[in-house]
């Protein structure tokens, strides 16, 4: 990996401007029909958002009444359009995202230097107006956000673009992969390799930038940072990401790979390591998919949605480009999270030839294959190049439920994205049988180092380091209760009246109190649970458990 001592001398030996070098233009895109829906529905969307008196697209999604990132999506797909005026606007939008680089000297020492303002309403970070804070005030992965789409709209549309912009875009791409080379995983930053989807992104702004500019120095780190993500997905022969099981990061993922092998320099290392992990990557997605509940088995490192069929995660885009709206776990359009999520539509649709021409067809065959036998599995997962330190996830899929759970040791809690346990149910029918009614559990987590492990109808955790904070209470969420439930009068009980799945619960170390939520009480992304909490016994000085013995009803 890149020491920090080899970025710094990276970054200062590029004082020079480097010479121009332009490269070839990508193969012709001709849309599938499923490519052509999620671009259509996506620039549908954006069409509506676009503020005609200003050049941007409207969203309070990123702290302002503007949204850069939501602008850059549009612009991609304004040159893929090319009709009326939609050359002109994409000009328009792609000066306003120049415009939001903080690219003057006064900058020059912050984390934000080269960086991209989030909207165009949004402060600059300031001590006096706008408290600097990471992914606060500023998100630092802008620059790859920013940068990818940069590179889609050179590689794709430098036919279509003046001069004179093209070199503005390549300028400011180049800034950001040297903000991006910034990163270095501490001193207030998290950017190491085991954070995939910006680690996936910076890779190819940086090789794509030194190459476009001649500049050695970026294109070679920029190929080591692709093999370091490659090393760590290979570490051990696990074929798993750092940022494991993360169904809406696994969409940035997939964006990113799919760049890198369509988009990176010519005799770049990229293509070949991005179509292993790719091809690797959905063999295991397709493993933890269970097309009878539209979702994907847990326990997930991060997670917005636990439910794709409510609440949907950008990895659902890919499966619709694959498969068709009907066969795939998209959320309804006017779901909040789909809305969020189908304005990158069109990028990502200019990249389903990619995805479709790098996957075994037996792969996207397994996504609309019921599940008739049961599926039970363990993945390790590394963290770091630097040491051996290992997660282990096991899973079980059938029919009707399915259930994963994380063995995890660390210092500190990943915090609410993180989902070490949790299990899925059909809990209804529908009048749709390939969508039924899913409901679904899980653990909170409130300690850092738990032993979740699953087998067909069994979920067992424990606390085995009980000095660590949060050892004290086991916490379940229970959501998505179906309609039917409550046109039955029926009431929440904790685990006790659930439709569908009978749960038996057993542990050690438990003092008796169980304490029940009410709906409302906590929400988590766009879901609203019920918890139920166990609580330990103070005087307890053994490895506080909890069992979960389940059977299916219905």
């Amino acid at each position: 990996m890149l020491a920090l001592a080899a970025l710094i001398t990276l970054l200062g030996l590029t004082a020079a401007a480097p010479t121009r070098r332009w490269a070839p233009p990508s193969p012709a895109i001709n849309f599938t029909k499923y490519e052509q829906e999620i671009f259509d529905v996506s620039m549908t969307l954006n069409d509506w958002s676009w503020e005609a008196s200003t050049g941007w697209i409207a969203s309070d999604d990123d702290n302002g009444h503007t949204s850069t990132r939501f602008t850059a999506w549009y612009a991609v797909g304004l040159l893929q359009r090319n009709e009326g005026d939609d050359l002109n606007n994409a000009i328009w939008a792609i000066e306003n995202i120049l415009s939001m680089q903080f690219d003057q000297a006064a900058y020059n020492g912050t984390a934000w230097y080269w960086d991209y303002r989030e909207g165009s309403d949004v402060p600059i970070p300031s001590y006096a107006d706008y408290t600097p804070s990471i992914y606060g005030s500023y998100d630092p992965n802008w620059a790859y956000f920013i940068g990818l789409q940069f590179v889609q709209i050179v590689e794709e549309f430098e036919h279509l673009l003046p001069t004179d912009l093209v070199d503005r875009i390549v300028d400011s791409t180049y800034k950001a992969a040297r903000n991006l080379m910034t990163r270095v995983g501490y001193d207030g930053d998290n950017l190491v390799t085991a954070y995939s989807n910006p680690a996936i992104g910076r890779a190819l702004v940086v090789e794509w930038a030194g190459y476009r500019l001649n500049d050695a120095n970026l294109t070679s780190a920029g190929n080591q940072y692709a093999k370091d993500v490659y090393d760590l997905f290979t570490a051990d022969g696990y074929n798993t990401l750092g940022e494991y099981n993360a169904p809406t990061y696994y969409g940035m993922d997939v964006l990113g790979l799919t760049q890198w092998i369509r988009h990176a320099p010519a005799n770049s290392s990229l293509p070949g390591y991005g179509k292993y992990i790719l091809e690797h990557l959905w063999e295991d997605i397709a493993e933890h998919y269970n097309y009878n509940l539209k979702n994907m088995v847990g326990p997930y490192d991060r997670a917005y949605a636990r439910n794709m069929l409510y609440d949907d995660a950008i990895i659902t885009l890919w499966f619709w480009i694959l498969l068709g709206r009907p066969d795939a776990p998209v959320a309804t359009i006017s779901i909040e999270s789909t809305l969020y999520d189908v304005r990158q539509g069109a990028a990502f649709a200019l990249l389903g030839s990619t995805l479709r021409d790098t996957l075994n067809q037996t792969v996207i065959d397994k996504l609309v294959t019921p599940i008739t036998e049961d599926r039970v599995f363990t993945r390790g997962i590394r963290a770091s190049l630097d040491n051996d330190t290992t997660r282990v996830n096991t899973a079980w899929v059938s029919e009707n439920v399915m259930a994963g759970g994380q063995q995890v040791a660390e210092l500190y809690n990943r915090g609410s994205q993180f989902t070490p346990v949790i299990a899925h149910w059909k809990s209804g029918n529908t009048s749709l049988a390939a969508r039924p009614f899913v409901s679904w559990f899980s653990l909170y987590p409130t300690a850092s180092t738990l032993n979740a492990t699953v087998e067909p109808w069994k979920i067992q955790v424990t606390y085995p380091n009980t000095t660590q904070d949060g050892t004290d209470v086991f916490t379940w969420y229970i959501a998505d209760i179906p309609p039917p439930f409550w046109y039955a009068n029926e009431t929440m009980d904790g685990f006790n009246n659930l439709p569908c799945l009978d749960v038996v619960v057993s542990g050690e170390g438990l003092n008796g109190t169980v304490e029940l939520g009410k709906y409302g009480d906590v929400s988590i992304s766009d879901a609203i649970p019920f918890y139920v909490s166990y609580y330990v016994n103070t005087s307890y000085t053994g490895v506080p458990s909890m069992t979960l013995d389940l059977s299916y009803t219905c």
